[in-house]
């Protein structure tokens, strides 16, 4: 088989498993339990290094997907049996069971696994890793470039994940509606905050890590299929989806932040808007509004406004103060008020209240203030005061994107000054 042949399987194989490899855990984990999970995972990689092989010198078969299950079963089934040989276990192989899963059960063991995992009395951090892991087809390396830590705590997260997730009962014979109304809300978190980790990584070099936005996507839209009246899921989706429709405006062919005022809408992708819509409409049905709903509909101001100064800042003042009632005060939305109020009205007043917000902010948000600071100073035209702001944020930033960003403010400030003066 030729190179551009093999690169071609290649290719196919790392498509497979990104797409299909969480989809294996699940239904193995199904029918063997969470107690084999190890040995699943283990046979699921054994299984695709195996493609790699098999397909260079006979290329794809007619179902790669049936293939890789089968194979990964066969790989389990023999490892398990060297298991009972080696601790004079019992454990049930089911070797003569006809293994061929519908759609409908595929679907069903990935909600439940992930229903499960969110269940866990675990921090957050360390449910995304694991989901990540087990149902996304992301390797520890990958979480570690996704989630900006180190392989060896990416492993301890999902070593301790999983001695917890091995020690609980779970049958996965039914997904009751009690129990996954109980996770429901905590499940939402998660996609959230996953999606937020790929849609502004403050560290790494590029930025925006889009598989991690597509997967926490996949993930809701998984869900949505159990629940596809769910309000909170479709205010969920829409969030995503006006996000997502502007990935190719946030970032510059020399890898640096574009602001949104100054985004080419003419690459925001209408496809996903519309499709933002449509899940927005979907959400208003809703007694009770989420913050979901109330970041979503600001989010789709900001796409359906014709250009940047046509943005209605009121209202999403107003639904930022909506947020505020729902969820109480947080460092992030204050300052995210703020700037809202700055596009209406600059003062010095808001820069007061910016002063007093950072004497009891943490330390991790001062890259936030510095840009906060300086946005204001500019535009109140006090140049000299936003180039020591922005020179300040750059000493806080770490990635080289936001140090880029940061740097082409300076230059920008500094010919708006030379400019005031001339």
């Amino acid at each position: 088989m030729n190179n551009q042949a093999n690169n071609e399987i290649f290719q196919k194989t790392a498509h497979l498993f990104r797409a299909y490899s969480g989809k294996m855990v699940a239904i193995l984990t199904r029918y063997y339990g969470v107690g084999q999970l190890e040995n699943i995972m283990d046979a699921v990689q054994e299984s695709f290094e195996a493609a790699l092989k098999h397909w260079r010198y006979k290329g794809l078969p007619d179902a790669p997907e049936a293939w890789l299950l089968k194979t990964t079963k066969n790989k389990l089934i023999n490892l398990i049996k060297r298991e009972n040989i080696a601790n004079n276990l019992n454990i049930p192989i089911h070797e003569g069971y006809d293994f061929s899963p519908d759609e409908k059960q595929i679907v069903d063991s990935q909600l439940q696994l992930l229903l499960r995992i969110c269940e866990l009395k675990l921090p957050l951090k360390s449910q995304i890793i694991f989901t990540l892991y087990t149902l996304s087809g992301f390797g520890v390396p990958e979480i570690g470039n996704a989630l900006l830590m180190t392989n060896e705590a990416a492993k301890k997260h999902i070593f301790r994940t999983k001695q917890l997730l091995q020690s609980t009962k779970f049958n996965f014979d039914e997904l009751p509606e009690k129990y996954l109304n109980t996770n429901l809300n905590q499940l939402h978190l998660v996609l959230y905050l996953m999606f937020n980790e790929g849609y502004k990584t403050t560290r790494a070099k590029e930025g925006l890590n889009i598989d991690l936005c597509y997967e926490a996507m996949r993930l809701a839209k998984l869900l949505l299929q159990l629940r596809p009246n769910d309000t909170t899921i479709n205010a969920l989706l829409a969030l995503m989806f006006f996000n997502a429709a502007r990935f190719s405006a946030r970032i510059s062919t020399e890898n640096f932040w574009i602001s949104l005022e100054q985004q080419d809408r003419s690459l925001w992708d209408p496809a996903l808007i519309r499709e933002g819509m449509y899940h927005l409409h979907l959400s208003k049905n809703s007694q009770q509004l989420s913050k979901y709903h109330l970041e979503a509909i600001i989010a789709s101001i900001h796409c359906c406004a014709a250009n940047f100064k046509a943005t209605d800042w009121q209202k999403i003042i107003y639904l930022y103060e909506q947020i505020e009632i729902l969820e109480g005060p947080s460092t992030i939305l204050s300052l995210n008020k703020i700037i809202a109020l700055s596009y209406l009205s600059p003062s010095k007043d808001l820069l007061e209240q910016l002063h007093t917000l950072g004497k009891t902010s943490n330390p991790e948000h001062q890259l936030f203030f510095y840009l906060a600071k300086a946005h204001l100073n500019s535009l109140l035209h006090r140049y000299s005061a936003a180039e020591n702001c922005y020179r300040e944020a750059l000493g806080c930033a770490h990635s080289p994107i936001d140090k880029q960003f940061i740097l082409n403010k300076i230059t920008d400030i500094s010919v708006s000054s030379k400019t005031m003066r001339s």
